[in-house]
């Protein structure tokens, strides 16, 4: 059985969709959770029109996303546990019907996949790696809602709550350290609807993530890295700052096909025609 984990909080315009994309899975042994926050915006109303067919769900404060995962995680019964968080939808309704009937799935303990997200509006492909062990000296190396976990290791290693942005990648990483096998899969496993947490927080998440690859894969490259990125960063918001609007169009125009190949090679993203 596959289980899916919902964490949500005032957020009725996006929750129908989320909830369906896992609803409306061919794949017939799906286990669903919903954990809401104590939502007043209506949130709870959609939740309770197919209450009927969930495994579980609550509505009441907690702690923070990652406390709210872990409430979660603690009434799985499947095999395998995902976290698809509202505002963000499975791809596809034969997402868990194309990777839970592959028998080569057997031999893995967390199973991951490519997913389309958005860079400014723009919808991305972004696919996975093929060795996420290599790439996590640079931070979480996969999209966290592509990931199917075991789901004793999701009981055994929970989401440490004092991270409170990147407390995914930790888990991720704390898996990669202790020799954990993952294997990627085929099929784009979920499309981001809307921009979450970690978007919403983006500096927090940039020092939370260089302290936990520093945690597990510490080193002079991963300092470094860290170090530019957030330098890069800094130095490009000033610029966006004060420029005048007119030249930065410009020069984001001029500067946009070359970027796209950066971002093609260096993270494998690649621009969709929607």
């Amino acid at each position: 059985m596959v289980s899916v984990v919902t964490v949500v909080l005032n957020d009725a315009e996006h929750i129908e969709r989320t909830i369906l994309s896992v609803l409306n899975q061919t794949y017939p042994h799906v286990e669903y959770i919903i954990v809401d926050g104590g939502s007043t915006d209506g949130t709870v109303d959609v939740i309770k029109k197919y209450a009927n067919r969930l495994a579980f769900w609550v509505s009441e404060k907690d702690g923070g996303i990652f406390q709210a995962m872990n409430k979660g995680a603690s009434h799985v019964t499947g095999e395998w546990v995902n976290f698809m968080n509202s505002g963000d939808y499975f791809y596809q309704n034969d997402v868990f019907e194309k990777i839970f009937t592959d028998p080569t799935i057997e031999q893995a303990d967390c199973l991951y996949g490519g997913f389309v997200g958005q860079i400014n509006g723009q919808p991305v492909l972004c696919e996975a790696y093929d060795d996420v062990k290599s790439m996590a000296w640079k931070g979480l190396p996969l999209g966290h809602q592509t990931l199917f976990a075991r789901t004793e290791l999701v009981k055994k290693n929970k989401f440490n709550t004092k991270y409170r942005v990147s407390a995914d990648g930790d888990f991720v990483l704390h898996c990669i350290a202790q020799g954990r096998i993952f294997k990627k899969v085929e099929p784009i496993i979920y499309e981001v609807g809307t921009m979450g947490f970690s978007h919403t927080h983006q500096w927090k998440a940039r020092f939370e993530n260089w302290s936990i690859a520093r945690k597990y894969f510490g080193g002079v490259r991963t300092d470094l890295f860290f170090l530019w990125s957030i330098t890069y960063a800094f130095c490009f918001g000033i610029f966006k700052k004060v420029t005048p609007k007119f030249i930065y169009s410009f020069l984001k125009k001029l500067y946009q096909p070359l970027k796209n190949k950066i971002m093609h090679k260096r993270y494998k993203y690649t621009w969709l025609n929607k």
